[in-house]
């Protein structure tokens, strides 16, 4: 826009993470959200280990990877770039749903 300001129109939500959020709250976000890879990576060994069991038996009928990476391990992804999770690419003036890469 040639550095000038830009009219919005739009809300904007949020979701609040918490780090003692139990498993049941975690797995519900999750299956709602339903990524293609889940990487818990805070929490001690023997919970983090728990919780990936307990993912892994969770999203099982899925084809999300569950991965849990040793301490300073990298990690490679690969994303999509067509992948949209809105309903539908909106048209001008129309609310959306959902998020847009």
């Amino acid at each position: 826009m040639n550095g000038l300001p830009a009219p919005l129109n739009m809300q904007v939500h949020y979701i609040s993470f918490s780090s003692h959020a139990d498993f049941a709250h975690t797995s519900t976000f999750l299956k709602e959200l339903m990524p293609p890879s889940i990487i818990p990576v805070h929490g001690e060994a023997n919970e983090m280990e728990r919780l990936k069991q307990n993912l892994i038996t969770q999203f099982a009928d899925s084809n999300t990877k569950i991965i849990s990476p040793e301490n300073c391990q990298s990690v490679e992804l690969y994303f999509n770039s067509e992948k949209r999770l809105a309903e539908k690419t909106p048209e001008v003036g129309e609310t959306v749903s959902g998020l847009l890469p």
